[in-house]
């Protein structure tokens, strides 16, 4: 349980998270959003982007239409690629899957919610692929959950089934996380090898 406030969790960086998403990678976990009492929204869920100006991050952006956006950023030199979509609720429960391969500035991240695929937009004014020939290595930065960077917003929520995988899921698999996992249960699914976290 995060508060929004102050609580979060440093893993550090093992060296099987450092520069995940290259050669392709996943992120999945069950999440639970108390954004009506955080009305600044902008919180982060998991990332290893140190203060924000390396790796990756995904979080939640503003609230409009009774819903939150969904984000994924990934640092390519001085630009950052972020993809969003308009799509998630608070006060319920959201099965998360976000699938991406960061070998080439080509690729965009795949997002699956509740066992269904969204629509994925990039957001075009943060991202020019002719200024980006390589990541920005998070090597160096711990992996954390329960705020958006080292300096950024925290998030009110509850998280449960956090999963790092080294290799892109396909959509059946993304599915079969969502059938087969149960929030605030011990049962792991089996439906992808290549946990690494």
């Amino acid at each position: 349980i995060f508060d929004g406030s102050s609580s979060y969790v440093d893993f550090g960086s093992a060296d099987a998270l450092d520069d995940v998403f290259v050669g392709g990678a996943t992120v999945s976990f069950w999440v639970y959003l108390d954004l009506d009492n955080d009305p600044s929204s902008n919180g982060g869920f998991i990332h290893k982007a140190g203060n924000g100006n390396q790796g990756w991050q995904i979080y939640v952006d503003n609230y409009t239409s009774s819903k939150y956006k969904f984000r994924f950023a990934q640092k390519w030199n001085n630009e950052d690629l972020i993809q969003e979509a308009h799509v998630l609720k608070s006060q319920q429960w959201n099965h998360i899957v976000v699938t991406y391969d960061a070998s080439s500035n080509s690729n965009r991240a795949s997002f699956y919610l509740n066992g269904e695929a969204e629509t994925f937009d990039v957001l075009s004014s943060s991202y020019d692929a002719s200024d980006s020939t390589s990541i920005t290595s998070d090597a160096s930065q711990d992996l954390e959950i329960g705020r958006k960077d080292t300096s950024g917003t925290y998030q009110n929520m509850i998280m449960d089934e956090i999963s790092i995988f080294s290799t892109e899921l396909t959509k059946s698999q993304a599915i079969a996380l969502y059938n087969n996992a149960v929030p605030l249960n011990a049962t792991k699914s089996a439906a992808a090898s290549n946990l690494i976290g």
